[in-house]
């Protein structure tokens, strides 16, 4: 008999947690087998979660647990590289954030509000749509209608045109509350630094290299809602 859909996710998820449970004990050891089935997930798509979970199950760990609505933040990721939107996505499901992504920003531009995060993770380039509608065009129009939502852009390509624009969009959906916070003006990249020509630098606020970890996610995305937690007091 053919196994059932649960069936292989769950065969899936035994086979990483007997190696989890086999190796030597170390922290490291088992940070490499739990790193070694995040690599394998990028490849499973809306399977990934329902793995993770298994997994963590399997080897003595408790799932993902709901936040409390105090605790509760709500991340949005705009992407169209599955790999890296599912796996962003599980990975801060895991630390208790609500998350919801979309491969297209068209299809954001309609379904964010509704979600009313309290981040906004937005790749650069978007080729889902036809025309192309990339980042920058969703942070425009969301201002012009006036939605106001902390944005964390990512790309690979930080020498591209796009990337400057979206980026240093991208910072004026934090720049006024950490102005507001610490009563200084913030280190951020000025137009002229996003100008063709200008490459941007790892280091700016609201930017997120690709290919990233989670150890640079993390911070990213704590960084920002340190800033903007006045948003939502």
């Amino acid at each position: 008999m053919k196994p059932t859909r649960k069936e292989l996710l769950e065969q899936t998820a035994r086979r990483f947690a007997s190696t989890y449970l086999n190796v030597s004990k170390t922290d490291t050891d088992k940070e490499d087998t739990d790193e070694c089935l995040r690599d394998f997930l990028r490849s499973k798509g809306e399977e990934a979660v329902e793995i993770y979970d298994l997994y963590l199950g399997l080897t003595g760990r408790t799932p993902v647990v709901e936040p409390t609505p105090d605790e509760e933040k709500r991340v949005y990721i705009v992407d169209d590289e599955n790999a890296i939107r599912i796996t962003s996505t599980f990975l801060l499901e895991h630390e208790g954030y609500e998350v919801r992504n979309n491969k297209s920003c068209k299809s954001a531009l309609e379904d964010l509000p509704g979600f009313n995060p309290h981040l906004l993770i937005l790749d650069c380039e978007n080729y889902t749509d036809n025309p192309n509608f990339h980042g920058y065009e969703l942070l425009e129009a969301l201002a012009a209608q006036q939605i106001d939502v902390p944005t964390l852009v990512m790309s690979g390509r930080p020498d591209s045109p796009t990337a400057r624009k979206t980026v240093y969009l991208g910072q004026q959906t934090f720049k006024q509350h950490e102005r507001n916070q610490l009563g200084i003006q913030p280190d951020y990249a000025s137009e002229d630094q996003v100008n063709p020509g200008r490459i941007i630098e790892p280091s700016y606020k609201g930017f997120l290299p690709k290919p990233f970890s989670k150890d640079l996610l993390f911070p990213s995305v704590d960084e920002i809602l340190a800033v903007t937690q006045s948003r939502y007091d």
